[in-house]
């Protein structure tokens, strides 16, 4: 699961420098990197049981998403080989239901999350005809084997 957490660190990084570098950093795609990195920051909230310090649709400069990303990898990874990941989970919905959910699952979901968004950036890119940069695990894998 680790790695898993590395690929999500390294495409959110990946997606702010490149829509930035290409001058796409437009409102909806601020809004939905900034949303990937707020929700990490809301699922170790919930996990660790304190108060999240991001809201879930807060915009982010490039600068912050970056350093919350470089925090929450720190956080996850700790997270990871700390928790027992059957552990069971209380915590409300930002619309104030209760839950009860496994760490386990929880981490899968945040994982997930960031997939889909970056997904949907993606399409946002291709819609203004710039290519986006490859966000398969499988391509993450083979470059992180020839670095």
């Amino acid at each position: 699961m680790e790695k898993l957490f590395e690929f999500n660190f390294e495409l959110n990084n990946t997606f702010c420098d490149f829509t930035v570098r290409n001058s796409c950093y437009d409102n909806k795609i601020r809004l939905l990197l900034s949303h990937i990195i707020n929700a990490q920051e809301i699922w170790i909230s919930r996990i660790q049981n304190e108060k999240a310090s991001l809201e879930i649709w807060e915009e982010l400069s490039p600068g912050s998403l970056k350093e919350y990303n470089e925090i929450h990898l720190k956080k996850f990874i700790d997270i990871i080989s700390s928790r027992d990941h059957d552990e069971i989970i209380s915590y409300n919905s930002l619309s104030g239901k209760s839950y009860t959910t496994s760490v386990r699952d929880i981490l899968t979901h945040v994982a997930f999350h960031g997939i889909h968004h970056r997904a949907q950036v993606a399409q946002l890119l291709s819609e203004k005809s710039i290519k986006p940069p490859p966000s398969d695990y499988i391509y993450y894998i083979r470059e992180s084997k020839t670095n």
